[in-house]
């Protein structure tokens, strides 16, 4: 697994095996050290800086 910071709090994850992707994305949401992670496929849309808090 390869994961690449896009920036404002956000990561990419390229993943080596396709369960590994179905894992992630449907059995979350995930907690790392007291926080929150959401994980959702990727949309070419997507811009990292809109999602900033306000």
């Amino acid at each position: 697994m390869d994961i690449m910071n896009v920036g404002y709090g956000f990561y990419m994850m390229n993943f080596d095996h396709e369960g590994d992707i179905t894992k992630a994305v449907l059995e979350g949401p995930w907690m790392i050290y007291d926080h929150y992670l959401s994980v959702r496929s990727w949309s070419l849309d997507f811009i990292a800086s809109r999602w900033t808090k306000l």
